[in-house]
């Protein structure tokens, strides 16, 4: 009798002991983490390309729980800015032409950044992929001009270096000649087609198809964005567009919270797919958001 009641006594006590274990441990529970606060940084913050950029960066930063503002560079003081922890966790830069000395400045500061559509050394960067959109190109124009095209690039410029690149992976035995933007003039109305692979050029192309200084029916085919993009191809100016998907470019730049906030993210670059558009798919569902933004 006595064992027994010795037994039973062990027993409550025991429980009594896991039961408190269990309180102390749920009051040690880890606090939720704080939602991210992201700073978007532009150079000029009007545009339909920078309105899906910004929209697609917005998304994913809302489905992590996070809140997005944005800034113009023009007339902010980089210096003036308060070291980081302060009122933003990471800052997204989109300013193709200051885009070294303001990551600098913001690392300076002690702020994470992602430079979103620039390739810089020693930095997280989310661009475009102009290899396989050159490739795309090239299969596009091998199939219009197997006898042979022109391409029009500036190999110095490091974005033109890659497009080229891709092109020429995808050509075979296809004969093509090669001139700069500053040979435009070098084309003639015999021009079997033409590829461009610098934007400002393909618009002073597409203007001089529509002046009447190249055959109305040279097949024209180039990169770009996609609103730009509409007018020419509704008035048959322009055969094919690869074009950059500003939503997508954004969306992934948010998506890298995540190991931003855990600390595995490294400078790295990460590709964003471009789209080849046609007049044939130019109407196409999955073509919308990309050409006709506004609409979105």
């Amino acid at each position: 009798m006595r064992r027994a009641v010795t037994l039973a006594l062990c027993c409550a006590l025991a429980a009594g002991l896991v039961l408190l274990w269990g309180f102390s441990r749920a009051g040690e529970a880890t606090p939720a983490q704080a939602a991210p606060r992201t700073l978007l940084l532009v150079e000029s913050d009007t545009g339909a390309y920078l309105m899906q950029l910004r929209k697609g960066l917005q998304g994913a930063v809302q489905q992590r729980g996070g809140t997005l503002s944005v800034e113009r560079l023009n007339g902010l003081g980089l210096d003036g800015l308060p070291p980081a922890p302060a009122e933003v966790d990471t800052v997204y830069l989109f300013a193709p032409r200051k885009a070294a000395d303001v990551t600098a400045a913001l690392h300076q500061q002690g702020y994470p950044v992602v430079v979103v559509e620039q390739s810089l050394r020693g930095e997280i960067c989310v661009l475009p992929d102009d290899l396989d959109g050159g490739r795309q190109a090239g299969e596009f124009v091998r199939e219009l001009a197997p006898q042979g095209f022109i391409i029009v690039a500036d190999a110095g410029d490091a974005r033109q270096a890659l497009r080229l690149e891709g092109v020429l992976s995808a050509l075979g035995d296809v004969s093509y000649t090669l001139l700069t933007p500053s040979q435009l003039s070098d084309i003639s109305a015999d021009t079997v087609c033409l590829l461009v692979l610098d934007d400002t050029a393909l618009a002073t192309m597409a203007q001089r198809k529509a002046q009447g200084l190249l055959p109305g029916d040279l097949p024209l085919v180039g990169f770009g964005r996609g609103e730009e993009a509409v007018p020419l191809m509704e008035q048959g100016l322009l055969q094919g567009l690869v074009a950059d998907d500003p939503y997508a470019l954004g969306y992934m730049a948010g998506a890298l919270l995540d190991s931003l906030h855990t600390g595995e993210l490294k400078p790295s670059l990460h590709l964003v797919p471009q789209r080849l558009v046609t007049p044939d798919t130019l109407y196409d569902p999955e073509n919308v958001k990309l050409m006709f933004p506004l609409l979105d």
